[in-house]
C-alpha cells in the first residue's frame, strides 16, 4: 500500500511538476507556452509581466547622478544613493 502511494506521487509530481509551482502559461514568440516556473497557477513569470523583483523597484527610485565629466557636462548615470551621485563620482 505505500509503494502504491509513494508511485503515484512520484508520478504525479513528475508530470505536474514539484507542489507548490506551476508553469507560466504565457505565450512565447515563438507561439509556444512559456515553460518558466511560478509560484501559482494563474501567474506569469517576470519575463511576461509577472513578479517583479526588488531591483526592479530600486531601478524606478534611480535619478540621474549630479556629477560632471571631464568635459563638464552632466553625468548621464542612474543612481539610488541618497548623496545624489553614482558610483563613478561619490
Amino acid at each position: 500500500m505505500k509503494q502504491s502511494i509513494l508511485i503515484l506521487t512520484f508520478l504525479f509530481v513528475g508530470i505536474f511538476g514539484a507542489i507548490g509551482q506551476s508553469l507560466c502559461g504565457a505565450m512565447t514568440t515563438k507561439g509556444t507556452p512559456c515553460k518558466m516556473k511560478v509560484e501559482h497557477s494563474g501567474l506569469k513569470c517576470y519575463h511576461h509581466g509577472g513578479a517583479k523583483s526588488n531591483s526592479t523597484t530600486s531601478k524606478l527610485n534611480a535619478v540621474q547622478c549630479s556629477g560632471q565629466t571631464k568635459a563638464g557636462t552632466r553625468c548621464k548615470n542612474k543612481t539610488t544613493k541618497a548623496n545624489g551621485k553614482c558610483h563613478l563620482h561619490g
